[in-house]
Order: C-alpha cells, then sequence, then structure tokens
C-alpha cells in the first residue's frame, strides 16, 4: 500500500509537471509566434512621471491602474536626435517610424534629406493594412513619418497630400493643420482620389470597408470619454482592418499629451495619457481574442515639462481645482503685460490659485517674465506656484533628454524589454513581423 500510494503521488507530481511544460511551451511558442496584427501607441511627450500621475489618478478613482503599466514587458528607450541631445517630434516621429536618426525638424528623412521608408510602408508591401490615428492633427510632426517625407515638419499641404500615394489605408485625427485653405485643397484632392473623407463620427458605417478612409473629427482628440474620442476611433480602425488575411499595423498617437505638457497643466496631462489609455484598452481587449498573433507595444517620442511627482505631497483634488482656475487667472493678466506690475501678478495669484507663500525661485522666475513680457511664461509659472503646492513640479516648458517607457504584451513582446535607443522600435516590429531585418544592403 506505501508502494502504491507513494506510485500514485510520484504519477501526480508527474501529470503536473506535465502540464506546466506544456503551458509553458504554449506560451513560448505564443511568444515566438509573428504577430498579423500590431498596435504600436506613442504618447507623445510621455516620460515615466506622466504615466505616474495618470496611474495616481486613477488609483485614487477606483484604485485601479492604466492598463499600460499592466502589460507584462516593460523597457525604456534613449530619445537625441541626430543633431541636438533633445528631440522633436519630428526627428522622434521619424526614428520611430524608420529606425533612423535624423535632424530636428525632419519628417522621415535622413539628415542630408534622403527619404527613408518607414516600417508602416514596408508592412503594407507585406500584405498588411495600415491604419495612422493621432489625437492631434492628421498631418502633424509624429503621424507625418509613417507616410509622408518632408525637409520641415510645417509643410503640411505636402505632408498631407502624400497620404494619398501612400497605400495607407485608414487616417485619422481631429483633422489637418495648415488652415482652411489647406484643408479644403487637402480633402478636395483626397475625394477625387477615392479616399472617403468623414467629418462626422456618426457617418462612419457609410464607407464601405475596402475604401480608404481618411476622418477628420474634432472629437478623436477629445480627452473626455465620448463618442467618436481616440478609443473609438481605434475599434473602428479594427473594424475595418482585422479581416485583412495579412492582418495590420496601427500607429495610434496620443499627441496631446505634449500639448499639455508644454503649458505645464497637470490635471490635463492626466486627462490627456488616460484618453490614450483607453485607446490601449480597446487594443487589448481584442489581443485577448487574437492572443497569439497579435502584439501591443506602447512607448513615447520624448518627454515634455520635465514632470516630477512627489508621492507624498500629491493632491490631485487641488490640481483639478487648479485646472479650472488656471482660466480665471489667465484672463486676470492683461495682454499688455509691459502695463503689469509684480504687484498685480501676486493678488491674481491669491486670488485665483489660493497660494500666499512663494520661493525667492520662484519670485525671480515671475520677474523674469513680466521683464521679457512673455505672457504665456507668466501663466505657466504662476500656474507651477500653486502646482507645486499640489504634489507636482516642471523644470521646462520644452522637451527633454530623459529615458521615456516601453510597455508590450503579445507575441515578439519579449524584443522590447530592456534599455536601448529609440530607433530599434521599428527595427524590433518588423523582425517580429515578417522574420527579416528591416534594412537591407
Amino acid at each position: 500500500m506505501s508502494y502504491a500510494r507513494n506510485l500514485s503521488h510520484v504519477n501526480r507530481i508527474l501529470i503536473v509537471g506535465a502540464f506546466f511544460v506544456l503551458s509553458l511551451m504554449s506560451s513560448l511558442c505564443a511568444e515566438s509566434s509573428s504577430p498579423r496584427y500590431i498596435f504600436l501607441f506613442i504618447g507623445d511627450g510621455m516620460g515615466f512621471e506622466q504615466v505616474r500621475l495618470a496611474d495616481e489618478a486613477l488609483k485614487e478613482r477606483d484604485g485601479s491602474q492604466t492598463r499600460m503599466t499592466r502589460l507584462p514587458v516593460t523597457g525604456q528607450i534613449r530619445t537625441h536626435s541626430a543633431n541636438n541631445k533633445v528631440t522633436d517630434s519630428a526627428a522622434a516621429g521619424t526614428a520611430l517610424a524608420c529606425g533612423v536618426r535624423t535632424d530636428n525638424g525632419r519628417i522621415g528623412q535622413l539628415p542630408d534629406g534622403t527619404p527613408v521608408e518607414p516600417v508602416s510602408l514596408k508592412l503594407l508591401k507585406e500584405g498588411m493594412m495600415i491604419g495612422i490615428l493621432t489625437s492631434v492633427t492628421a498631418n502633424h510632426a509624429t503621424p507625418a513619418p509613417y507616410f509622408s517625407h518632408a525637409g520641415n515638419r510645417r509643410e503640411y499641404e505636402s505632408i498631407a497630400m502624400q497620404f494619398i500615394g501612400s497605400g495607407v489605408h485608414f487616417l485619422a485625427g481631429r483633422g489637418l493643420a495648415g488652415g482652411s485653405d489647406v484643408n479644403d485643397r487637402v480633402i478636395s484632392a483626397y475625394r477625387e482620389s477615392g479616399i472617403a473623407v468623414v467629418t462626422n463620427f456618426t457617418n462612419v458605417t457609410d464607407v464601405p470597408k475596402e475604401q480608404r478612409m481618411a476622418l477628420l473629427v474634432p472629437s478623436v482628440g477629445s480627452p473626455k470619454q465620448q463618442q467618436g474620442d481616440l478609443a473609438d476611433a481605434t475599434a473602428l480602425a479594427i473594424e475595418r482592418m482585422k479581416d485583412n488575411p495579412a492582418g495590420f499595423f496601427m500607429m495610434i498617437e496620443g499627441g496631446a499629451i505634449d500639448w499639455v505638457c508644454h503649458a505645464n497643466q497637470g490635471w490635463a496631462c492626466v486627462e490627456e495619457t488616460l484618453a490614450m489609455d483607453r485607446a490601449v484598452e480597446v487594443a487589448y481587449n481584442f489581443y485577448l481574442q487574437n492572443p497569439e498573433n497579435t502584439l501591443i507595444v506602447i512607448t513615447a517620442d520624448h518627454e515634455t515639462g520635465g514632470l516630477s511627482v512627489d508621492g507624498e505631497k500629491l493632491d490631485l483634488p487641488m490640481l483639478k481645482h487648479i485646472e479650472r482656475q488656471r482660466r480665471l487667472f489667465d484672463a486676470a493678466i492683461p495682454d499688455e503685460i509691459d502695463m503689469l506690475t509684480m504687484d498685480a501678478v501676486m493678488n491674481a495669484i491669491r486670488e485665483y490659485l489660493g497660494i500666499t507663500e512663494i520661493t525667492e525661485d520662484q519670485l525671480t522666475s515671475l520677474e523674469d517674465a513680466v521683464k521679457k513680457e512673455n505672457r504665456y511664461d507668466l501663466v505657466r509659472l504662476a500656474v507651477n506656484v500653486a502646482q507645486t503646492a499640489a504634489g507636482i513640479t516642471w523644470s521646462t516648458g520644452g522637451h527633454t533628454g530623459v529615458d521615456v517607457p516601453v510597455y508590450a504584451i503579445g507575441a515578439g513582446a519579449e524584443r522590447f524589454r530592456g534599455t536601448y535607443d529609440i530607433t530599434h522600435i521599428p527595427v524590433k516590429l518588423f523582425e517580429a513581423a515578417v522574420g527579416r531585418v528591416l534594412f537591407t544592403e
């Protein structure tokens, strides 16, 4: 009996061990398989602290955290451009799209002006459908390198027109940069070439799936959850491209994170980061239905604002209140800033922002802004005084050169672990998808 019991115990161990091995082999096979569906999310200006601030907001709201930080693979990337330790979005977008470093301001080109084919169009040649989505204008610096080339990121009309010949199936944004005349010419050209231009989200189902679409709807840029936001645009792109036999590649940018961080708007940063994370959740739900052939990668092009979060002092209700008061404070600052005195500034800070004490450094910064007659900086710096009391600080109104995060899950996700260069992102994506190197001699 003792022998039989021991044998039974051994058999149970062997059976459990076999299940473990089979489970591990299944996991490894899923990990090593080539993804048919690829999502690349780019939080423009989104550093580690921007993500942390969004996580803290969710934690306080309902005890949860962002979807991106719950993904199993993490890493970080270096972001400097070819000619500057601090990149702009054009050079960083080019690095993320094409796998090369270029000078600030260039779109899809080497520093000498030589055009470089992006990973999106290389995957198009492999049969994948391509979708390019952003919460800002669709011809802005980050989406542009995925379908165009330009010597200057502000060549908005040329960039937008190149979508026609790119073969990209789906383009989405809150509109087009360049002014009303550019918009009229570009939209007319799109329609003449057979591209469906949709400016109202209620009409999206009227367009046949096989027809190329430019979804230019203001709601795509909303930080608030509503019909037609970035998450809905992502779901629409999935629906339009998921049946393609070779799958799809999709770049989705949370573009306005950068804009609000330039202005050092802490609570707006929370809202914009969470708006992108809701789109990540849409992709994650698709992954759950297709775990063996879906890859999701989330990263950033650079950090904006030099944000730092003091967890012990962080007061999110106060931060939200400051955002509401910002407009009132801004309105209290006259446009004729040369007529403004420091006494008036301090009175406005006390009345609208509720701050009665500031440091010598803060006072010096405000005085410098008044002397330089820089109204924008004056408002930004004054609000920063209040935000410091709420537990966050900003070191700049521009970009920084710090490393930014990477999060990933799915087929090929392990490639994205560790610390590496921003140019490696498209290289790893292409190798995961097709098993070949991105660049050939």
